[in-house]
């Protein structure tokens, strides 16, 4: 589940691919585009995609998602 701009999308994992509104849709990718009317990781819009781990992440083991955000 998600929501977006408002709205609950829900999508049914199948064994071949995703249900989204009564339609079977290959990816997650091609879900997250009709929600949204534009290119989306569907792992990462559906808030599947996992963080680094600090070996996978940048210089100095920090992770390169977060750089530029202020931690306190």
């Amino acid at each position: 589940m998600r929501e977006w701009q408002g709205r609950h999308h829900s999508v049914v994992v199948l064994e071949s691919g995703f249900e989204y509104a009564g339609q079977r849709h290959r990816t997650l990718s091609a879900v997250a585009q009709i929600i949204t009317g534009t290119h989306w990781s569907g792992p990462r819009f559906f808030g599947l995609a996992r963080r680094p781990t600090p070996f996978e992440s940048g210089p100095g083991g920090v992770d390169t998602e977060m750089r530029g955000t202020c931690h306190a």
